[in-house]
């Protein structure tokens, strides 16, 4: 028994099962909610988006407020459903690291699973085959994050859901600024609030990022050692370290 009260089991096999179990609950939590967000987000949004479309049909000037406040609203509101969506794709990717690196260590240990393709071998896998796949192209595509942007980030689920987050932020603010130039009315309430919301977009972009780094410096001190920068095996990196390391030898 821990001191915290908690009981730990003794043996391994109890204890990886706790683990996995664990990990497994953490990540079916946040992937149903982050789902479940992400249909809520369309609902309303095609609310908003609707209810705009029939106030400015009837072209009454005591609605002209509205139909500014209720685009201004929706980009509002996919702001917040961004950085929502920031923060629990920042959850989910905790588990998976977990449940990946159990993948790797003991749930296929040992298994030499293998599809046949005609460009070669793949391996069989669920975490596990997926960071491999992102690792190589993070290390052999050429030209960075834009590259892979494009040949590969391209179908994955978080690109595609940012970029539906960010189109309708944009949209939502353009249909407010057309409408209050349009009415001459609220521009410049409409100019710093839209700034605000870019600006909160682009820290939660950034946030994850910046946590990942406080987080390792956290268990740098926490061990009492410097944390190295890990070093990347592209052929690009290596160039540059190896030209580092003749300058110095000058």
């Amino acid at each position: 028994m821990a001191k915290s009260g908690i009981a730990v089991p003794d043996d391994e096999n109890k204890r990886a099962e706790v683990q996995f179990q664990f990990a497994w609950q953490h990540f079916n939590f946040h992937a149903e909610q982050r789902t479940k967000m992400f249909h809520f987000f369309l609902i309303v949004a095609g609310g908003i988006l609707g209810a705009w479309g029939l106030i400015t049909e009837q072209h009454r000037p005591d609605l002209t407020v509205a139909g500014i406040l209720i685009p201004a609203f929706g980009a509002i509101f996919s702001t917040l459903f961004l950085v929502l969506d920031i923060r629990n794709t920042q959850l989910l990717e905790m588990s998976e690291n977990l449940l990946r690196k159990m993948e790797e260590a003991w749930i296929y240990k040992g298994t030499a699973w293998r599809r046949q393709t005609k460009y070669g071998d793949v391996m069989l896998g669920l975490l596990s085959r997926e960071a491999l796949l992102k690792c190589h192209m993070r290390n052999k595509l050429p030209y960075g994050w834009l590259t892979r942007l494009i040949l590969v980030n391209n179908i994955k689920h978080k690109t595609s859901v940012r970029a539906i987050l960010l189109i309708s932020i944009l949209g939502f603010w353009i249909l407010a600024g057309w409408a209050s130039w349009t009415a001459n009315m609220l521009q410049f309430w409409v100019i710093v609030v839209a700034i605000l919301s870019a600006i909160w977009s682009g820290w939660a972009l950034f946030s994850p990022y910046w946590h990942l780094k406080c987080e390792a410096a956290a268990w740098a001190g926490q061990r009492g050692t410097p944390n190295k920068p890990r070093l990347s095996t592209s052929p690009r990196s290596r160039k540059s370290s190896s030209s580092r390391a003749l300058r110095g030898k000058k």
